[in-house]
């Protein structure tokens, strides 16, 4: 059965990034692409645009689908990573978080702690929608969960510093 992706199910899925000086915007689509294959930056860029001075350029994709993102973290067994980065800053209905680009150009998740300087940027995946913590508990399940049962905030979460809190003695 396919992986719950977001589309027609009532979450709204925005991917942003920015391209900061000396960065190559081709390069940096190239990262997004990697993880979200559909992605097409707001802004008509050329491959050649390069950022000027001090500004970053903003590029943000609207309407996208989580579908290879979700496939990407359940073959490299980080469904529960996912768990708690895609709700850690979950308010209300809407969440925030993001993913490493270079590691996005090896077509792996690496998810980045809010504040972080992180080496080559960001990609930043905003979600929003009814009931959004019920459904990043299920797009993230696995049969581990069978197991070990998780939710969204429970005691099996992250730390605050990004460790793996143990629940083996």
């Amino acid at each position: 059965m396919p992986r719950a992706d977001g589309i027609g199910q009532g979450i709204e899925v925005i991917i942003s990034t920015d391209v900061s000086l000396g960065e190559s915007v081709a390069r940096v689509v190239d990262s997004v692409r990697n993880i979200f294959p559909e992605f097409s930056a707001s802004e008509n860029i050329s491959p050649s645009s390069f950022p000027c001075g001090n500004q970053k350029i903003s590029l943000q994709s609207e309407g996208m689908s989580l579908a290879n993102f979700l496939g990407l973290a359940a073959q490299q067994r980080i469904l529960d990573t996912a768990l708690d980065s895609m709700s850690e800053h979950l308010i209300d209905d809407e969440s925030k978080f993001s993913i490493a680009r270079q590691a996005a150009l090896a077509e792996k998740i690496s998810f980045c702690r809010k504040g972080e300087s992180v080496l080559g940027g960001v990609i930043t995946i905003t979600l929003r929608g009814l009931q959004l913590a019920e459904w990043i508990e299920e797009v993230t399940w696995h049969p581990g969960r069978d197991v070990v049962p998780r939710n969204v905030r429970d005691e099996l979460s992250m730390g605050e510093d990004g460790e793996p809190i143990t629940w083996i003695d």
